[in-house]
């Protein structure tokens, strides 16, 4: 890569990156880079924890809401 060739980051892949690859797959929320083929995270065995981030997106979104207590003048 020090020629400045991008070229996918896959072990067994030796694809070089076009433009177009580049822009429209992007970066894996691994921080790697992937031909059309590897983008998938099951094809690249993506090691980021899709499921521990859905779980942190919603407890941001569904916090409890609660009411505060109603005092008895009785």
């Amino acid at each position: 890569m020090a020629s400045g060739k991008t070229f996918c980051q896959y072990k067994e892949c030796t694809k070089r990156l076009n433009f177009v690859e580049l822009s429209t797959t992007g970066r894996c929320k691994c921080l790697l880079l992937f031909c059309y083929t590897h983008r998938e995270p099951a094809a690249h065995q993506c090691s980021f924890d899709y499921h521990a981030q859905a779980k942190v997106i919603l407890t941001k979104q569904n916090q409890r809401v609660e009411a505060p207590k109603m005092i008895d003048h009785c």
